[in-house]
């Protein structure tokens, strides 16, 4: 994959109408790092600048094809399978299987309308813009991630905790959860 040379009036360019409001922190995010252009996986790498910033920075279909993106959001949210309990949402696994299979170009129609149907959220995937289906994905894993977390203090008799973002447990399953994907990011982008 070639990399192109970022900068914040590239991503301008790319940017939607609801992500112009950003510019400001787009500019900030390259002026902490103390450079005016940068290398995709040179931003994967700036420690200066949050997780989410860079995945936010990254997940562009100038830089990552269409459906490289598609199949990273499956992944994101795959990755979070494990920590669940068998029965949590069965029907949710099988949307994500749909919408992969939509990414690959292998599912019909009909499929890819029942699973919409069945998972809203997750079947975005399917049909959004590329970049909101990982962006969305990016989120919706760390939220499939403190369920999980949450299932498993029910299990064990501990009180079921209600998210909140200001939760410090909370924030370490974020962050948790946000490094695996700029990791896996990363290996899409070298």
């Amino acid at each position: 994959m070639t990399l192109q040379t970022i900068t914040p009036a590239v991503i301008r360019s790319w940017a939607h109408w609801a992500e112009l409001a950003d510019d400001d922190r787009i500019e900030a995010m390259f002026r902490r790092h103390g450079v005016t252009e940068a290398t995709p996986l040179e931003i994967a790498d700036w420690e200066e600048v949050s997780v989410e910033d860079r995945l936010w920075l990254l997940l562009w279909e100038e830089i990552i094809p269409a459906t490289d993106l598609r199949l990273f959001a499956c992944w994101c949210l795959r990755r979070e399978r494990a920590d669940c309990a068998p029965e949590y949402e069965p029907g949710f696994w099988d949307a994500v299987d749909v919408a992969e299979r939509v990414a690959r170009g292998e599912a019909t129609d009909a499929e890819m309308m029942e699973a919409l149907m069945s998972f809203l959220p997750i079947c975005s995937a399917c049909l959004s813009d590329a970049r909101m289906a990982a962006i969305g994905s990016v989120r919706a894993a760390v939220w499939v991630a403190w369920r999980a977390e949450a299932w498993r203090m029910t299990a064990d008799g501990e009180p079921r905790p209600s998210p909140s973002l200001l939760d410090p447990h909370f924030a370490a399953i974020r962050r948790t959860v946000q490094v695996a994907q700029l990791a896996h990011l990363r290996e899409l982008l070298a």
